[in-house]
């Protein structure tokens, strides 16, 4: 998916003569529920709404929005009007993204809820983990199953290394160890993240997350989706505030050196819910 992607969408019904799911989220008031979802986490979102028998239906922005944070919450509000024009309710399966609160305001201001956590690894491997990783070793990358399959798009081609590979120290110089979330044993990737390790001259550290957790917060998400979403639950969902600067800065990759710096709660790029 390139940044210049249209969004995606794709439907999901419960199978036919099977026995209703009482844990099924959506539909209990005859109301169906759109997922507005990063490009990067939508094929397993579709897994778990196909597995699930979810009536929902998901539409993808382009993941490679995470290179340009500030953009997500307006491509987000535009197509949450075009699905709610179509009687859906809708529901963001994005974390906050680099976005620096702006989901929130949005959730705010049109009733929608999102995934809780800065980014996706939050959401696949949740918080305590990823940030005993990053106070472990803060020169950590965090790499997924998507970001290892579309590193060279996503990292070298759209930060410009594969034509100026003299700019990697500047990107990547103060990174010390490769952190791998692993969410599914698919053939061949553990050896595409050890060829991304390899390029960064660094150990890979392989941390099997599997999607469980997506699949938990994903289910209480679409369970809340009819409800307004309350000031606590907004509170918690700014958790963004809580870690400091330095932990932020060393745990993503962003389009520009400045972003680089200062843009520290960007996730990797690709990567993130």
């Amino acid at each position: 998916m390139t940044a210049s992607s249209n969004s995606s969408s794709s439907r999901f019904k419960r199978p036919r003569g099977g026995s209703s799911d009482a844990r099924a989220p959506s539909g209990a008031d005859g109301v169906p529920t759109a997922i507005i979802a990063c490009g990067a986490l939508g094929g397993h979102l579709r897994e778990i709404a196909s597995r699930r028998g979810w009536d929902v239906q998901i539409h993808c922005l382009p993941s490679m929005l995470h290179n340009s944070p500030r953009e997500i919450a307006p491509r987000a509000e535009r197509l949450a009007d075009e699905v709610q024009q179509n009687g859906l309710r809708v529901v963001l399966a994005y974390a906050d993204c680099g976005t620096y609160g702006e989901l929130d305001r949005l959730c705010e201001r049109r009733g929608l809820a999102r995934l809780p956590g800065l980014h996706c690894y939050d959401v696949l491997a949740g918080p305590d983990r990823v940030r005993a990783a990053l106070e472990a070793e803060p020169g950590t990358y965090l790499l997924t199953d998507f970001l290892v399959r579309s590193f060279r798009y996503s990292v070298l081609v759209s930060l410009g290394l594969d034509r100026h590979p003299e700019l990697w120290p500047d990107y990547f110089g103060h990174y010390r160890r490769i952190v791998w979330l692993a969410q599914s044993p698919e053939p061949g990737l553990a050896g595409e993240a050890e060829a991304v390790a390899a390029m960064f001259g660094l150990p890979l550290t392989v941390m099997d997350v599997g999607t469980a957790r997506l699949e938990r917060e994903l289910e209480s998400l679409l369970k809340g989706a009819g409800a307004a979403v309350e000031a606590k639950d907004l509170r918690r969902a700014k958790d963004f505030r809580q870690i400091q600067p330095q932990s932020l800065r060393d745990h993503g990759t962003c389009a520009s050196a400045r972003a680089t710096l200062d843009a520290a709660v960007t996730a990797a790029p690709g990567a993130a819910l």
